[in-house]
């Protein structure tokens, strides 16, 4: 809760979560669609955080991944001065981030729709890929990356099957138990998304990010999304997740980290750096991700990008080195 010096509510603040940076921001509820905003924190003032400690497994509150609650004799308030600023105005603008030039073309479609991994259904070799017989591939948890299409129709609202524990057989409401129900890409009210709330986030955060990012490959969309988005890498500066925070959230997301390792038999790198045979998404990618899912997870259509098709079901032609299902064979072919 937020209040003023003497204990008065200064309201509800939307409450965000970056997963990648994992920090939690207070922001203004009465900022408007314009870009406008009402009176919300006076100037010089002072304000304080307090945090809730749940008494009750289905009280509410502040709880860990696993329900644990804080230390009550250490979760002391945290105190702020407003400073000198003016009583409304413009909050400043989110990073705009296009769908195909800053998550499909180099995230989704490069290194996630493979035909054995999250491409459409095609008809492969079956000397090279697994096949049904039809003669066809599937995707893997029957989630496609390959195309606008399939990630508005497979991934966005969809309950994960990994997640898939609860009582229904759809995605639930952020609740008291983490991972249970939850959405691969929780797209909130098509405006304001919410990443923490979002499977393929903890999926793709599973995976070490490269020390070494290899630039991707430009593209050229036309209609104002020639070039990706500025660099995301310190939106949030946060010390990165360690080895041991990663191993506890590997206990409540079920499966192998994304996208899936090209020679999963082979160990990983150390110190891992973005390769051919190391796919792994960078802290820029990550936060690409999260910021477009934070915005609502819009979709675009890609077929006008250069040599690129993403408006059907067809799969692109290289499908690059994909994330193979958690039960795929050690040496799953790389496509490509």
């Amino acid at each position: 809760m937020l209040s003023q010096a003497g204990g008065n509510s200064a309201g509800s603040p939307v409450v965000a979560y970056d997963p990648v940076a994992r920090v939690v921001s207070l922001s203004n509820p009465t900022a408007q669609g314009d870009g406008g905003a009402a009176c919300w924190l006076q100037p010089n003032q002072f304000y304080q955080v307090n945090f809730a400690i749940p008494n009750s497994p289905q009280a509410n509150g502040l709880r860990a991944i696993d329900g644990a609650t804080l230390d009550p004799a250490g979760a002391k308030p945290i105190g702020f001065n407003s400073g000198p600023m003016p009583c409304s105005g413009s909050p400043p603008a989110p990073p705009r981030v296009h769908f195909c030039v800053d998550i499909w073309s180099p995230i989704f479609s490069a290194r996630c729709s493979a035909p054995q991994c999250h491409g459409a259904p095609t008809q492969v070799n079956p000397q090279s890929y697994p096949q049904f017989p039809d003669g066809f591939s599937r995707p893997a948890a029957s989630l496609v990356l390959a195309t606008t299409q399939g990630v508005g129709e497979t991934a966005i609202g969809r309950v994960a099957q990994g997640s898939n524990t609860g009582p229904l057989a759809k995605a639930g409401a952020p609740g008291f138990h983490f991972g249970v129900d939850m959405p691969i890409i929780d797209q909130g009210d098509s405006t304001t998304g919410n990443p923490g709330n979002s499977w393929l986030m903890y999926k793709l955060l599973l995976a070490p990010p490269p020390d070494a990012s290899v630039p991707n490959s430009p593209i050229t969309c036309g209609s104002g999304m020639e070039t990706p988005a500025p660099s995301f890498g310190n939106i949030h500066p946060g010390v990165p997740m360690s080895d041991a925070e990663r191993a506890r959230l590997s206990n409540f997301i079920v499966g192998r980290e994304m996208p899936f390792p090209s020679l999963p038999g082979a160990g990983d790198p150390v110190p891992p750096t973005k390769t051919a045979d190391n796919p792994t998404l960078s802290i820029d990618e990550l936060e690409r991700v999260q910021t477009w899912i934070a915005n609502g997870a819009p979709l675009e259509d890609c077929t006008q990008c250069a040599g690129v098709d993403a408006g059907s079901d067809a799969p692109p032609g290289d499908g690059g080195s994909g994330d193979a299902p958690p039960d795929a064979p050690q040496d799953a072919p790389r496509a490509g």
